[in-house]
């Protein structure tokens, strides 16, 4: 009987997935802003408590 309700939901699982594809595009739903990219120099600023290693690239 466990194996008759295991295939069963196995058909049904495998059934639903076979729904095929939609040929409907959703429209856009968030607006997209961009921003020139900005480059310069930062400071970095480290606080370490304990023992530190740091290997400068």
């Amino acid at each position: 009987m466990k194996r008759i309700v295991a295939a069963l939901l196995m058909g049904g699982i495998c059934l639903a997935g076979c729904g095929g594809a939609k040929d409907e595009v959703a429209a856009p739903t968030a607006e997209v802003a961009t921003a020139p990219i900005v480059l310069r120099t930062l400071e970095q600023t480290v606080t370490g408590y304990g023992q530190v290693e740091f290997v400068p690239s």
